[in-house]
């Protein structure tokens, strides 16, 4: 059985977590952005520091004063990866006609355990 390799080519699309981002945004609210929890329309953006002093992009509903961000509620939520390894690491299952092996993705990747991957 042939080993199969795999290949990421630098898409610029996804090379920045900001425009991952965007990307997450767009597929979530196709037709703008709503909030969860009320359904409003009225949302103010807004970006602070998390505990780690990351930069977050968080959203706040004006209606309801809800807060969140676009990778609450999905896989990406309290991932301490970068939005472009999650992006590259879907590209590779979409791109591969048959399974990917863990311990390839955390060499392609770059993945710090194998139990990331």
């Amino acid at each position: 059985m042939k080993k199969q390799r795999l290949m990421f080519r630098p898409r610029k699309q996804f090379d920045t977590d900001a425009k991952c981002l965007r990307r997450l945004e767009r597929l979530r609210w196709p037709a703008g952005l709503r909030c969860p929890r009320c359904g409003g329309r009225r949302i103010s953006k807004f970006e602070a520091r998390g505990k780690t002093r990351k930069k977050r992009r968080l959203y706040t509903c004006l209606a309801c004063r809800y807060q969140y961000t676009a990778t609450a509620g999905t896989l990406f939520h309290d991932s301490h990866l970068p939005l472009r390894k999650w992006f590259r690491a879907i590209s590779a299952f979409g791109a591969a006609r048959e399974r990917v092996p863990a311990a390839q993705l955390q060499r392609a990747l770059r993945l710090p355990s194998y139990e990331t991957a």
